[in-house]
Parts: structure tokens; C-alpha cells; sequence
């Protein structure tokens, strides 16, 4: 039996920006996991919450195709290493969503992806580095036409709080060996957490789609204007890296999403949001959006071993739902 366990994740600084290559962001891992335990079998079968695949429908099965690329993917790098794939049979379970699976925002598609790779390429003894798995999870992607900025793989994958900066489109290739070779402006480097960060939650799901695709349409109507606001942001991001230090720059990229929703004409901080910070910032946390906004999840953050009660008190008068408490 093989087992592996990684994280979701939040952003912390770098929300938008972070979709050009070699802009750069601030993201953490949070305390819930998706699990996958894998074992000898004389047929196919993966089994999770959203449905069964097994030798006849594992190419053709719509609920779950990520988990499908990313057996698709696997066995291409492992024929790509002069092995055959071997069937198996393969459990999947999840944290990161709700009871009633609604998305909290935590990337779990994308996480799904890495530990589906990693366990199966682990049973056929090919055994990646953490940049090398990063690579073969985008590329996964890719084939599925569903890139994301990278940062919720990359925070899966390394854990803890990252600094990270987006690599260059046009080295991410359909084929396996584009793992093996190097990436322009990608970095992935793990920072020193001082920090506790609570989440709490809105109890409504964003599609961030949909706020990206508003953010594609300003940069084709208004380029100029696109690259100077995410220039600002990305400078926010770069000196909080450069500093080491995140809390003076909550309020600032904060400010700067407020900026981003007025030019996008798309409301990214939701009135049960602005609760949320609000409420966070009176009792003396740094508090923002993580993510896309619409929805999801708001972030307040403080040194460590600041006591949380009255926080809990005020986000649930908010009907506001604390998820994770105390990251470290």
C-alpha cells in the first residue's frame, strides 16, 4: 500500500497578477488535505466521491477528468521511462470541500492533479522532485485546456508559505520531456511563516473563470492601463519577498483588488467579504480576500499565538464560517 496526502492553498499576496509569466505571488498551504492510498490489483480501478473509473470507462468518464488526464499523464511518463503502467486500484478522498461539496476556494482540482502523478508514478518506482512534478501537473493541465496561474500546485506540492513566480507559457509543452528541461522565470521557494493565518469562510463558491475572463478582456480593450495596475501589484509582491515580511502589504494589495474590481466592473469584494475583513481589521489582524473574491474565502492574519476567540465570535455573528484557524 502507498499513501500521499497534500494540501490546498490560499493566496496570500499576488491574486491576478500572478497570471502573467514572471509575475510573482504569496501563497500558503492550508490543514486540509486530499488523500490517495494505492495498491496492487489485477484490474484498474479508482473509486472517490465523484464517481468509479476502471479499465472501460477511464478515458470517457466527464465527472472525473482530472483525475483521468492525470492518469493519462502518468502512464506517458512512465512508458516515457521504458516501463509499462501496471493496474491498480486507487482511493481518493478529500477535505477541501464541503459536506455538501461546495469549493471553499482551495484549489483542488489542481491538487488532485499532483497527488494522482505522485502516486501512481511512486508505484511504478519513478520518483520526481518537487520542480519535476510541479512541471508534469501543468502539463496536465494544459492537455486539458484548464491552465491556472501554477500557484495552487505549487503550494500543494511544497508547502507551508511559498514565494512563487509564474513560468514562461511557451515552455510548457503537450510532451512529457518539457519535466526534464528548464522553465524561464519559474521559482518556487519556501518563506519563513511567523505568521497565524485564520480563514474563514463566505458559504458561497466562486468561479474564478469568471472573473478572469473580465481581467482578459481589460488587457485586450486596455492594454497600457492593464500592465501599469499589474505592475503595481506585482511590486507589492516582489518587495513583500524582498522584505520577508507580509503584514505591511495585506492593507496595500487589498486596496489594489479594490482598484482592479472598479476597472473591471466586477464585484470582487462581496458585501459578506467586507464583513469578514472588516470585522478581522477592528480587532487588530491584517485581513484581505484570498483568491478571486465573488465568494470563498477571506484571510486575517497576525503574529503568532494571537488569541482567536473574539475573532470566531464576530465572523460567526457575520455568519461567517471559520474553516481553518492557526496555519502554521
Amino acid at each position: 500500500m502507498i499513501s500521499v496526502q497534500y494540501p490546498g492553498k490560499l493566496f496570500i499576496l499576488g491574486e491576478y497578477s500572478i497570471m502573467e509569466p514572471g509575475n510573482s505571488a504569496i501563497i500558503v498551504s492550508v490543514n486540509r488535505y486530499l488523500s490517495a492510498s494505492l495498491k496492487k490489483s489485477d484490474n484498474l480501478l479508482i473509486m472517490s466521491d465523484y464517481g468509479i473509473l476502471n479499465q472501460e470507462n477511464i478515458m470517457n468518464n466527464k465527472d472525473m477528468k482530472h483525475v483521468q488526464m492525470a492518469y493519462t499523464l502518468a502512464k506517458e511518463l512512465i512508458e516515457y521511462k521504458g516501463k509499462e503502467i501496471c493496474p491498480f486500484e486507487l482511493t481518493i478522498t478529500s477535505q477541501l470541500n464541503s459536506k455538501d461539496n461546495k469549493k471553499y476556494g482551495f484549489g483542488s482540482s489542481g491538487v488532485v492533479i499532483v497527488a494522482v502523478l505522485d502516486i501512481i508514478l511512486k508505484f511504478h518506482d519513478i520518483y520526481l522532485s518537487k520542480l519535476e512534478l510541479f512541471k508534469l501537473a501543468v502539463v496536465t493541465q494544459k492537455r486539458m485546456g484548464e491552465l491556472s496561474s501554477g500557484g495552487d500546485i505549487a503550494a500543494s506540492i511544497y508547502q507551508g508559505l511559498i514565494s512563487y513566480r509564474r513560468y514562461n507559457l511557451d515552455n510548457v509543452k503537450s510532451d512529457v520531456s518539457c519535466v526534464y528541461e528548464d522553465w524561464d522565470y519559474l521559482t518556487i521557494e519556501n518563506m519563513k511563516n511567523s505568521y497565524t493565518i485564520e480563514v474563514g469562510w463566505t458559504q458561497k463558491s466562486h468561479d474564478t473563470n469568471n472573473a478572469l475572463n473580465s481581467l482578459k478582456v481589460l488587457k485586450e480593450t486596455q492594454n497600457s492601463f492593464y500592465r501599469e495596475l499589474l505592475d503595481e501589484a506585482n511590486n507589492l509582491v516582489v518587495n513583500a519577498i524582498k522584505e520577508k515580511d507580509i503584514l505591511p502589504y495585506i492593507s496595500h494589495y487589498r486596496n489594489w483588488m479594490l482598484k482592479l474590481s472598479k476597472a473591471l466592473d466586477y464585484e470582487i469584494e462581496t458585501p459578506r467579504l467586507r464583513d469578514l475583513i472588516e470585522s478581522a481589521n477592528a480587532l487588530g489582524y491584517v485581513s484581505k480576500i484570498s483568491g478571486s473574491g465573488g465568494g470563498d474565502c477571506g484571510i486575517a492574519i497576525s503574529l503568532k499565538n494571537k488569541n482567536n476567540k473574539a475573532l470566531k465570535k464576530v465572523w460567526e455573528d457575520h455568519n461567517i464560517e471559520i474553516i481553518q484557524e492557526a496555519i502554521i
